[in-house]
C-alpha cells in the first residue's frame, strides 16, 4: 500500500515536470538553455525530487522527445487508416501534408524547440530517426501498392518516395516555422502551401509513363 503511493506520487511529480518543461519550451526556447533549477520552479518540485527521477537534463530532453513520439504514433495509428487509399495518390498525399500540418501546429513552439535539441545532440535525433524511418517505409510500401508502377520502376519510385517523404514533411515545417517562414514571405495561405508540395511530390515521385507507339 505505502509502496504503490510514493510510486503513484512520484509518477504525478515526474508528470508535472514533463508538463512544466513541456511549457517552457512551447515559447521556442532552447532546451540546452534552460536550467534544472527553471525546470524545477515552474514544476514546483525541489531538484533533489527532479534528479530522483531522471538522471540528469538530457533524460528529461528523452522523456520529452518520447513523450512526442507517442503522440505522434498514437496520431499516424488514429488517422492514417481512414485516409482514403482508393483515391488519386496526390490528393492522398494532401491529406497527409494536412495531417501533418494541424499536428505541427497543435504545439508549434514545443516542436520548434524539440527541432532545435534534435540539431544539437546524437540521441534526439537518433531516436527521431528511429520513428521518422518506421513509419516512412509503411507510408512508401502502402503508396507502391496504390499506384501499382511497372516493375522495372518499382525500385526507383520507392527511392524517389522514400527522399519525398522526408523532404516535403521538412519543407511544410520550414513554411509555417517563425522566424524564417517561406509562406509569410511569399503571401501565400496554408492550402496553397500544400497544393505547391503536392504537386512536387506528383512531378517527383509519380511513375514515368511512357507514350504509347503509333
Amino acid at each position: 500500500m505505502a509502496e504503490s503511493y510514493r510510486q503513484a506520487r512520484s509518477s504525478a511529480t515526474r508528470q508535472r515536470i514533463l508538463d512544466a518543461a513541456a511549457e517552457l519550451m512551447a515559447a521556442g526556447r532552447d532546451f540546452d538553455e534552460i536550467t534544472v533549477s527553471a525546470f524545477c520552479a515552474a514544476a514546483e518540485v525541489s531538484q533533489s525530487s527532479f534528479y530522483n527521477l531522471f538522471e540528469d537534463k538530457n533524460a528529461l530532453l528523452d522523456s520529452l522527445v518520447d513523450r512526442l513520439i507517442e503522440q505522434d504514433a498514437e496520431r499516424f495509428s488514429r488517422d492514417f487508416p481512414h485516409l482514403d487509399w482508393d483515391q488519386d495518390p496526390v490528393e492522398i498525399v494532401r491529406q497527409i501534408l494536412r495531417l501533418l500540418h494541424a499536428a505541427r501546429a497543435e504545439n508549434l513552439g514545443f516542436r520548434v524547440s524539440i527541432g532545435i535539441a534534435e540539431l544539437k545532440h546524437d540521441h534526439v535525433r537518433e531516436r527521431i530517426a528511429d520513428f521518422d524511418r518506421t513509419h516512412t517505409d509503411l507510408l512508401v510500401e502502402l503508396f507502391i501498392q496504390r499506384m501499382n508502377p511497372p516493375a522495372d520502376q518499382v525500385a526507383e519510385v520507392r527511392a524517389r518516395m522514400a527522399f519525398a517523404a522526408v523532404a516535403i514533411p521538412y519543407w511544410l515545417a520550414t513554411a509555417f516555422t517563425p522566424p524564417s517562414s517561406w509562406a509569410a514571405q511569399v503571401d501565400i495561405d496554408d492550402n496553397e502551401v500544400i497544393d505547391r508540395l503536392a504537386e512536387m511530390w506528383e512531378a517527383y515521385c509519380m511513375p514515368r509513363v511512357e507514350p504509347s507507339a503509333e
